[in-house]
């Protein structure tokens, strides 16, 4: 309701002017809001509500709210101040004033002052103030922060969307150029498909007649000649078995001979050797026996010359020493029978030591020939054993040379054989080849034509292709134009939207 302040001044002047209606209704919106009517003092100093005989201003405000009590207590000093506020029975003070009067406003609303409360100096405010100073008081009735998000919002999103249209515009453009270049391609793959048409047409002509040439000039029936082929390839293989079994045969007879015959010629090396042994020994022995003979010879010599010398005749006359009268070396007299017996006893022990030198060379010369005898038989004995290994090493080499012969005759033969198989393999080969040749011009004429014949489809697919490329971009830029309608018609209705909310909506 409508509540009526009035009030008598008996003091002097108007009747209601200075009785103190403007304090009470003041103190009320000073305990809700801690601030005055809008005067040309706004910043709530403590000069402007405490009164200039009182040390403190103090204003308690009792309600309901939402049909539930409270009770509101503002105090402020010159240099302190205090708030308290119980809601329903609770006192949800907090710890600090600034703390307390947000929770004030979260309960009463922040229009509070501008909804009921108008002084009497602003009542034509708002018809002589600027735009901002209008956005500024109608901001304390309203919520000018949501209008203007939604305002830049819609702005953003106009923009956005004008944006995305000129894309699409752009988008449109470029696919009517990709369509313009689709249907070129198109006309050419077109173009294409008729002469790859007319060559498959005309490689399907030439390779039947072709065909039909090769067939009719040859027999192809290659059953007999793959059959003849089988059975000269068996032969060679048994050809082959039989000329492997030759060699390992040859192989092991020549081993078995070679060592059997080195056998042989060790033992002939051994045989060798000692009859060139028994040579040296004989040599060795002849020469003993001979230098023997030399000293038995000359020791004779020297016996008869001493018996000769001293007159004594030939060894077998037993004629007695005769001692001389004078002596042989200076040729005087010997008259002494002691000189006599001296010459005597040392002509006696000459003759004796040459009778000994005698006796030792016949000792020499009787082991030296005993010696050489043996040497000569031993020598004798080995160089009959070195003829005979000579003569059982030829012997055995002609045998082996024989037998080894025989498997060379066998394995000519055998090789022959196999040569001749080889140049009749290699005559139906060469027939069996040609025949081959013959089938691979057929089957490289086939894959002409089936080549031709994929490039033909190739083509075709190409073709279908490129229809389905120009069905596809025309679907696409009839879509990208319906998407480009529906976001013009959105930013038209953006556009609404931005001058709703809007300076001129706020208005």
């Amino acid at each position: 309701g409508v509540v009526l302040l009035r009030g008598t001044n008996k003091d002097f002047g108007s009747d209601s002017n200075g009785v103190g209606k403007t304090t009470l209704a003041m103190a009320s919106l000073w305990a809700l809001t801690g601030s005055i009517d809008a005067r040309p003092a706004q910043d709530g100093r403590v000069s402007d509500v405490v009164n200039d005989f009182s040390k403190f201003s103090e204003v308690t405000l009792r309600g309901r709210l939402n049909s539930k009590e409270f009770t509101l207590k503002r105090k402020k000093g010159a240099s302190s101040g205090s708030l308290t506020f119980n809601y329903d029975g609770s006192d949800l003070t907090l710890q600090s004033l600034k703390d307390t009067q947000i929770l004030i406003d979260e309960y009463f609303g922040t229009t509070l002052t501008r909804s009921i409360f108008h002084g009497q100096h602003a009542l034509d405010g708002l018809l002589e103030t600027t735009d901002a100073k209008f956005k500024e008081e109608l901001s304390h009735l309203l919520s000018l922060d949501i209008w203007q998000q939604a305002t830049t919002h819609a702005r953003s999103k106009q923009r956005e969307m004008m944006r995305e249209v000129a894309k699409l515009d752009g988008m449109i453009a470029l696919r009517m150029q990709d369509l313009e270049q689709a249907e070129k391609k198109l006309t050419t793959a077109k173009q294409y498909v008729d002469k790859r048409k007319i060559e498959v047409e005309s490689a399907r002509k030439a390779a039947h007649e072709k065909e039909q040439l090769l067939l009719s000039g040859a027999d192809h029936d290659t059953s007999d000649i793959e059959g003849i082929i089988l059975g000269v390839q068996e032969e060679m293989k048994e050809a082959r078995s039989e000329i492997r079994t030759l060699e390992e045969e040859f192989s092991i007879i020549t081993k078995e001979g070679n060592d059997e015959i080195n056998i042989l010629r060790s033992r002939l090396e051994e045989k060798t050797t000692s009859e060139r042994k028994s040579a040296k020994d004989v040599q060795f022995w002849q020469r003993s026996h001979d230098s023997a003979s030399i000293e038995l010879k000359s020791a004779e010599k020297h016996f008869v010359t001493l018996r000769a010398e001293w007159n004594l005749g030939p060894i077998s006359n037993n004629s007695s020493l005769i001692t001389p009268k004078t002596c042989r070396s200076c040729g005087q007299k010997i008259t002494s029978s002691s000189a006599q017996n001296h010459i005597r006893s040392s002509v006696e022990k000459q003759l004796e030591e040459a009778t000994k030198r005698i006796a030792q060379a016949q000792e020499s010369v009787s082991a030296a020939s005993e010696a050489l005898e043996k040497a000569v038989d031993r020598a004798r004995i080995d160089a009959a054993e070195v003829r005979d290994c000579m003569e059982l090493i030829r012997h055995k080499e002609k045998y082996h040379r024989d037998k080894t012969d025989s498997i060379r005759t066998k394995l000519k033969q055998a090789q022959d054989v196999q040569s001749k198989l080889s140049l009749d393999l290699a005559a139906y080969s060469k027939k069996a080849k040609q025949m081959v040749e013959a089938d691979l011009i057929i089957s490289k004429l086939r894959s002409d034509v089936e080549r031709v014949e994929d490039v033909f489809n190739t083509s075709m697919e190409m073709y279908q292709n490129q229809c389905t490329e120009v069905e596809r971009i025309d679907d696409n830029i009839s879509g990208l134009k319906h998407d480009k309608d529906a976001l013009t018609n959105e930013v038209k209705f953006t556009a609404l939207i931005v001058d709703v909310f809007g300076t001129k909506g706020v208005q």
